[in-house]
């Protein structure tokens, strides 16, 4: 999975702050809101990656309901990650690309390729806005 899937996975669609962005349709709108249920399911049923309960990225999911509070919550996810030293990003990163991974695998063919490649499409204007200094 590449860089950028894994920022969107963990930063969009695992903490589901963005997930309901006007710029995806609604199928892929849908199959997003799946990635991120399934990741809070995940945080709550205790079987997300031992490290996302050391990292506590629990406190970081969002409900997909509330905009406002999901975006408040996204920017507070994003303040904490660019505090942290470049070692301990890059083991937040690699949790987060264990968690989305996980989330997917789980997801299966429910997330169409066109889905995906939107998806990956997102990433990288994410990545791009949140570019590590």
């Amino acid at each position: 999975m590449n860089t950028s899937i894994v920022l969107v996975l963990a930063a969009v669609c695992a903490f589901a702050c963005l997930s309901v962005n006007a710029e995806h349709d609604g199928k892929c709108r849908d199959e997003m809101m799946k990635i991120k249920k399934e990741m809070n399911a995940m945080f709550e049923d205790e079987s997300a990656p031992a490290c996302a309960n050391e990292l506590d990225l629990k406190r970081f999911k969002c409900s997909g309901e509330d905009h406002e509070a999901d975006k408040q919550t996204m920017k507070e996810f994003m303040d904490w990650i660019k505090s942290l030293d470049s070692d301990k990003r890059k083991e937040v990163k690699a949790c987060m690309k264990q968690v989305g991974e996980a989330a997917m695998e789980k997801l299966g063919d429910e997330i169409s390729a066109e889905c995906r490649e939107k998806i990956e499409n997102f990433a990288k204007k994410m990545e791009e806005k949140y570019k590590e200094e």
